[in-house]
């Protein structure tokens, strides 16, 4: 099956392929804090964080650019940007975001870091002066948070592999979806429903163990999060239809900063003087 899927891919991708040319001009923008963060948004009992990836590549023919047509074909989000990767963490610190990609170790899921790529094979085929980031919260209760602890300690020590057939897939499984996940992030931050334990350990919980980037956080927050999971449940949305981008319209989603790869740490810095009810994510 295998045989037959990479040569698809390829197949697929090359008719979409763009060039590190067409993102140039992306790297010049500013890096940024939202300065609009209202008090609603500040109320949330806690939060997750979701970081999307504005990247160059060192070389028209890595991976990634394969498919950043077919994402940008799909949508792109507010900003016009056609995010091609996505990480996700409890926390706002650098190397707390994790991450799958098809050129990462072994293809499994992995710790991240913009400012050091370390022995990270993704993040190495990245031409890293030229790349942008965009962090995002995801309002969470207490206990949706430990949830999601719980799913990513679970995949980092099992074998949660980078799906080739998912990128296959994942327009088919996009259009079915029929964009109800693009709401504006309309969702109140006054929650809808409670949250819940987890009534199931992670190994039930996961019925794959076959993700990209995206899928695996739609999959994760679908799992942990109880408004997420209703809310799928009433839209019949399908976790193998998320690209980067669609995680950018999560319902109650915000934006926090946008920044260079070598910004991050000094504009993170900057955000938790500025909002610092997020100062603890930070430490």
């Amino acid at each position: 099956m295998k045989k037959v899927l990479l040569p698809l891919l390829l197949f697929f991708s090359l008719l979409f392929a763009s060039c590190a040319s067409s993102t140039v001009g992306a790297y010049k923008r500013l890096s940024r804090i939202n300065e609009n963060i209202s008090a609603r948004q500040l109320s949330s009992e806690s939060y997750c964080f979701i970081r999307l990836y504005n990247v160059i590549y060192k070389s028209t023919f890595a991976p990634g650019n394969f498919i950043r047509r077919p994402i940008r074909i799909v949508g792109t989000a507010d900003d016009g940007i056609a995010y091609v990767h996505s990480a996700m963490s409890t926390k706002l610190k650098d190397d707390s975001f994790i991450g799958i990609s098809l050129s990462s170790e072994r293809n499994m899921v992995q710790f991240e870091s913009v400012k050091d790529p370390g022995e990270n094979k993704y993040m190495n085929t990245l031409d890293y002066p030229k790349c942008r980031c965009l962090v995002l919260a995801v309002p969470c209760k207490n206990l949706d948070v430990e949830n999601v602890k719980r799913l990513i300690d679970y995949v980092l020590s099992n074998d949660t592999t980078y799906g080739i057939s998912r990128i296959i897939a994942a327009p088919f499984y996009h259009w079915g979806n029929l964009d109800n996940y693009r709401h504006s992030r309309n969702f109140p931050i006054e929650f809808a429903f409670d949250s819940i334990p987890l009534q199931k350990e992670p190994e039930e919980i996961f019925h794959t163990n076959n993700f990209v980037c995206s899928t695996l956080i739609a999959y994760i927050l679908q799992n942990s999060v109880e408004r997420y999971r209703v809310d799928y449940l009433i839209n019949r949305q399908h976790f193998a239809g998320y690209t980067p981008v669609d995680l950018y319209y999560l319902d109650g989603c915000f934006e926090l900063f946008e920044c260079s790869f070598d910004d991050y740490d000094g504009v993170l810095e900057s955000f938790v003087t500025k909002y610092t009810e997020f100062k603890k994510y930070a430490e």
